[in-house]
């Protein structure tokens, strides 16, 4: 016996001696971090915190300072009737922004800039059907209670039906109400989503004992987890990104419930070979410990690549990620074996499991298993996956990135309705005002796309402008002349093309990490690099489809911009995490059997715990898609779907039929698999 089978074999016997004492103190950690430790609170933060680090808030600063008052604001008071408003109305808007400007009217607003699209003010298609007045709240206030200003304000003063009051709309208001939508949904999705990964679970062993397990497991991670993280996030004064809590959630709904049903699955087969309780919960655990460490550590150590971004959100996406995996695989690898020691066959109630007769040899391969494990029907199996993945992946190309936190919101939101009131309402204003400053050494511009802000056209535009500045100035003899961008899609070109600029990075250090865990973890070096090959194509198709599906038949402008990327770094990891289990189990059979042989054994077996594991970690991510924000909706699709392309085709046709064809060539340079062909 090996001195690794030793240590695992030690380990194991330690957890079911000290069962009651793990379980009640996990009980006793789960409490204590729900009752003592604040909650994960998430917040809306601006745009500054989502990443970039560019000439745009250099230009917004030295317009304030050369001006002493913003020309733009991040929240809008919209009216509009495409009827015609009446000069009176009009007129009043522009009186309550003198108002408020010289502090002679009561509101927490510092200051408000009417513009109506007034004949003679704006050359446009319609004429005085709107007016939008920019608001300036306390900067220093959240992007709740600057938004809580404008609508109070206008709440307060638009109550004539002549005012055609729409609702507040900006990039502050959105954000503000991806909040409370967020709020509002997440705990409905929680429900929903461990009701799904628990029905999973029953299914998959005919139990109702088995999910009962996995949700005491889920629980105790899920609290352990968010306590431990809002405490962190407290002491070191940081905040969450709104968007983080429900992907921690299903995060470790997935990755836990994965690795209670591998030990169900080592647990279900030691009994049927007719191994007492405590024995089959040893077994158990002192065989699927080791992968499920490795491949833990694999998913926390991908997730923790994201700190190599030079994007804020990135770099702290990574680190949370990376906690949340290693709670989860603290939990997987002590709690799980103490209830199965504890159970035993009870784990399976009222399912009744029977001892296997030693004669029966286990199950007989499936054709599907029988055909990737021949070299002829394996090459065409592969060739089929390859090509398949590949003209999907090459759709990929056409992916665009943006913002529109607005665009993002439910239909029936206040602010979505205020937004739209847009380009196709309030047309593009051809000759603008130009703004001196008193010593008429600076000027600015009020710019107004005739596209969506903060979406992939309007960075398109606003970037070709940027361009064209140096040009511009030298038409207008101001070639020494200083210019720049501000703005809320200027800001959103900047985050874009910081997270473009991470690709590289994030991916070379993604992709390291899950080289190196798999080469040491095999101990070679042909199999991890097609295993991780399979791996990037299955990502690349997913992206492809997610482009087809959001860009293509939806007819969106583009993906929200951190999705691809983060969807990236856990499909990747994840997907190392399968190959562990799948491959893991074929190396540890085919040490004694040749390696067709060790593929028919230990194919069958890995493959019904991945499919039931994938299904509860598709499940778990997809149903991020109940959230009504489109971030969600791409997050649950692009996860969901890059699972299930990962479970049933990647792991269940492309690698073994790659392993098939390679052979034991796979093991190089070790001659683990030589080794067992020459002896059998």
């Amino acid at each position: 016996m090996s001195v690794a089978s030793t240590l695992w074999n030690g380990y194991a016997r330690m957890v079911v001696a000290l069962r009651w004492i793990i379980v009640l103190g996990w009980a006793a950690a789960a409490v204590a971090a729900t009752l003592l430790l604040p909650p994960l609170n998430a917040n809306a933060d601006d745009l500054e915190a989502l990443g970039a680090r560019d000439a745009s808030f250099e230009a917004e600063r030295r317009s304030l300072e050369l001006f002493g008052f913003p020309l733009l604001s991040r929240v809008a008071i919209v009216q509009h009737d495409p009827e015609g408003m009446s000069v009176l109305a009009q007129a009043e808007a522009v009186l309550r922004g003198i108002a408020v400007n010289q502090g002679s009217h009561e509101t927490e607003m510092l200051g408000a800039i009417p513009l109506p699209n007034t004949s003679g003010l704006f050359a446009t298609q319609e004429t005085d059907t709107a007016v939008i007045t920019y608001v300036f709240a306390e900067p220093t206030e959240s992007f709740f209670a600057q938004t809580d200003v404008a609508q109070t304000f206008a709440e307060e003063q638009l109550t004539d039906e002549a005012d055609a009051y729409v609702g507040v709309t900006g990039s502050m208001p959105a954000r503000a109400v991806q909040g409370r939508v967020l709020n509002e949904y997440v705990h409905v999705v929680e429900a929903v989503t461990v009701l799904a990964v628990l029905a999973v679970v029953a299914v998959t062993f005919g139990s109702l004992a088995a999910p009962a397990l996995t949700l005491l497991s889920v629980g105790a991670a899920v609290a352990v987890t968010l306590g431990v993280s809002g405490y962190a996030a407290q002491l070191l004064d940081v905040s969450i990104p709104a968007d983080l809590r429900p992907l921690i959630v299903a995060l470790l709904l997935g990755i836990v419930t994965d690795y209670c049903i591998f030990y169900l699955s080592g647990l279900r087969s030691a009994l049927a070979e007719g191994h007492d309780r405590l024995e089959a919960a040893r077994r158990a655990t002192a065989s699927f410990t080791p992968i499920v460490t490795v491949a833990g550590v694999t998913v926390a150590a991908g997730t923790a690549s994201l700190i190599v971004a030079g994007s804020a959100l990135f770099r702290g996406f990574g680190p949370a990620l990376a906690v949340t995996v290693l709670t989860g695989l603290v939990v997987a690898v002590t709690l799980i074996p103490a209830l199965l020691a504890i159970l035993g066959p009870r784990a399976f109630w009222p399912r009744r499991l029977e001892v296997a007769s030693p004669a029966a040899g286990g199950a007989r391969p499936s054709a599907l298993t029988r055909a990737v494990a021949n070299r002829g029907t394996a090459l065409v199996i592969a060739a089929a996956s390859v090509a398949g993945l590949g003209i999907t992946a090459y759709q990929a190309r056409h992916l665009d990135l943006g913002l529109g936190f607005v665009q993002s919101l439910p239909g029936e939101s206040g602010v979505s309705r205020a937004g739209v009131v847009g380009p196709g309402d309030i047309p593009v204003a051809d000759d603008l005002e130009v703004l001196v400053t008193e010593s008429g050494d600076a000027v600015r511009y009020l710019v107004v796309l005739d596209s969506t802000p903060l979406e992939a056209t309007a960075i398109d535009h606003i970037r070709a402008l940027d361009d064209n500045l140096p040009a511009i100035l030298a038409d207008s003899g101001l070639a020494d002349a200083t210019a720049g961008i501000a703005g809320d899609t200027a800001l959103a070109s900047g985050i874009v093309r910081d997270t473009t600029d991470d690709l590289f990075r994030i991916g070379l250090a993604a992709l390291t990490v899950n080289l190196l865990l798999l080469v040491i973890f095999l101990r070679a070096l042909i199999a991890p690099l097609y295993l991780l090959a399979s791996s990037v194509l299955a990502l690349g198709a997913t992206l492809g489809l997610a482009v087809l599906f959001f860009q293509g038949y939806l007819g969106q402008d583009d993906l929200t911009f951190y999705v691809p990327f983060a969807a990236s770094v856990l499909l990747l990891s994840l997907g190392s995490d399968y190959n562990i289990f799948a491959v893991g189990r074929v190396w540890q059979l085919a040490r004694e059997r040749p390696l067709r042989e060790a593929l028919l054994v230990g194919m069958p077996e890995s493959t019904r715990a991945i499919t039931a594991a994938g299904l509860a970690l598709a499940a778990s991510f997809g149903l991020l898609a109940l959230v009504p924000l489109r971030p969600f909706r791409e997050l649950g699709f692009v996860l969901g779907v890059g699972i299930l392309l990962d479970v049933f085709v990647v792991r269940a046709l492309l690698v073994p039929s790659l392993l098939t064809l390679v052979g034991p060539a796979s093991s190089w340079p070790s001659r683990r698999l030589r080794h067992a062909r020459s002896t059998s």
